[in-house]
């Protein structure tokens, strides 16, 4: 496991959020969009108009589904991985930093250690999931 494969979580976990964002807004704008019924003919550009958001909403669903898996198959393959760690210490780190996402600053305070040894820490961690593969 690579210090890039790592990184992929957090990515992934802004993408997703990114796209719940784009429906949470999809959304609103679809309840907004409403027709009024009249029984007189008109055009369709209210209606096209929901019917373009919907299909918008539907495509983004379908996207964030694929997503979702893809998440959590390389959480779990980093949780694997990790646990193939045998320091305590080192394995916490990596946990923290690559699977819940937290700032150095937060694990220096959750550790109650030195920043560099947390630093020193990583590193070694690093290696060791290096050489699990």
């Amino acid at each position: 496991m690579t210090k890039e494969q790592l990184k992929g979580l957090s990515a992934l976990e802004r993408g997703i959020n990114g796209k719940l964002d784009d429906l949470e807004r999809l959304r609103s704008l679809a309840e907004r969009t409403t027709t009024l019924i009249t029984g007189m003919p008109r055009g369709g550009g209210q209606q096209d108009r929901y019917n373009s958001i919907i299909c918008r909403i539907w495509a983004i669903e379908k996207e964030l589904d694929a997503d979702i898996d893809a998440y959590v198959d390389t959480h779990k393959a980093i949780s694997d991985a990790l646990d193939g760690i045998a320091d305590d210490r080192e394995r916490l780190v990596l946990r923290m930093r690559y699977l819940n996402c937290w700032s150095w600053k937060k694990i220096v305070q959750e550790m109650r250690e030195p920043e560099r040894t947390i630093y020193w820490l990583h590193g070694q961690a690093l290696k060791n999931v290096l050489t699990l593969q």
